[in-house]
């Protein structure tokens, strides 16, 4: 199935009517998915991740339902060598994140960050199960989706690829 995303609103291919819609706020990072009738069907944050120590270079990504139960999260990975946990990391640069793990219902995945035009999302199988593409000069993004995806699911991947696009920015704090 083919969406097109512009301006935080997503539609399938070829519709009028949006399937949903990303908002956020001024002063924070988190992301609020709407239905098209103003019904809150997720919201995303950014938090530390490790049990009761959080590690300021460790994140998790988040899809939470409106009552505050977890639908996906996604912790991003680093390309080889640039892990700002390790000991070798070099003192000038910032560490490159390239690919976050991500699960939803039990099922495993792959995030790809292959450029900050193009992202690709792959099963425990290596499959594609669905694609981001920024559209160019038409402006917006395309989503590719292997399988049926709910739209809030593909709302929030979204933000994941722009969450994933800025980890090098947030890894020295």
């Amino acid at each position: 199935m083919e969406y097109r995303m512009k301006a935080g609103v997503l539609y399938r291919e070829q519709a009028a009517e949006p399937l949903a819609q990303i908002r956020s706020s001024l002063s924070s990072r988190d992301k609020q998915i709407f239905a098209p009738d103003g019904t809150l069907l997720l919201r995303t944050e950014v938090r530390p991740s490790g049990e009761g120590r959080p590690l300021p270079d460790r994140r998790e990504y988040r899809m939470l339902l409106p009552d505050g139960r977890l639908y996906a999260a996604a912790s991003p990975q680093y390309a080889g060598g640039a892990d700002p946990g390790a000991a070798e990391r070099p003192v000038c640069g910032m560490p490159r994140a390239d690919h976050a793990v991500l699960t939803r219902e039990g099922r495993r995945y792959t995030l790809w960050m292959q450029n900050e035009q193009n992202y690709l999302l792959q099963d425990a199988q290596r499959q594609t199960a669905a694609q981001v593409l920024h559209r160019g000069l038409a402006g917006g993004w395309k989503i590719a989706a292997q399988e049926d995806l709910p739209a809030e699911f593909l709302c929030g991947l979204f933000v994941f690829c722009r969450y994933l696009e800025r980890e090098s920015e947030w890894a020295d704090g």
